[in-house]
């Protein structure tokens, strides 16, 4: 799951390189962070599930 979200990171960022000028900076930033974001919890999930800490995972996401 993690190597499918890098990937479509890399695909996004030509898109996003397209965006119109005005809304380029601040809905770019929102939309990398986001991406960042989830590969942060995806890392952290995988990290709790492998240590059989499976019902830490849904607390430390909330």
């Amino acid at each position: 799951m993690y190597k499918k979200t890098e990937l479509l990171l890399h695909e996004t960022y030509p898109v996003l390189r397209n965006f119109p000028k005005a809304e380029k900076f601040s809905l770019c930033q929102e939309i990398k962070q986001a991406f960042y974001s989830l590969l942060k919890y995806i890392i952290l999930a995988n990290s709790l599930y492998q240590r059989g800490r499976r019902d830490e995972i849904w607390r430390t996401a909330i």
